[in-house]
């Protein structure tokens, strides 16, 4: 298992928003580093944008200080699907891709398991 923590979606929002106590644990965690996905840049892009109305310039600013502390971001390929789905087959529970490629999870739960 690759030793990095992976950051879902709530950490992200949570590190950049304002009035979210929440906000101070995330952006330490972020600054020490780990790997995020492409689908949840994606969803922070999108949620940014329409739940907590950042322009264009703040969500492109945060976007430029996630790529520093999380450089390379995981990909979500067919490829990653379809094991995902095999998992999913097997154990009767459908993973995304921190799961399949091996990560460790820092979600708003801290499922690292």
């Amino acid at each position: 298992m690759n030793d990095k923590p992976f950051f879902d979606t709530n950490v992200i929002l949570y590190a950049f928003s304002q009035d979210d106590a929440r906000g101070q644990v995330a952006e330490t965690l972020l600054a020490a580093g780990g790997a995020l996905s492409v689908q949840v840049l994606n969803e922070f892009v999108a949620v940014a944008r329409r739940k907590l109305d950042k322009s264009w310039e703040e969500v492109r600013r945060a976007l430029d200080i996630l790529r520093i502390f999380c450089p390379e971001p995981v990909p979500l390929t067919v490829g990653t699907h379809e094991r995902a789905v095999h998992i999913a087959e097997r154990y009767g529970s459908l993973l995304s891709g921190y799961k399949v490629n091996r990560f460790n999870w820092l979600g708003s739960s801290n499922r690292s398991s």
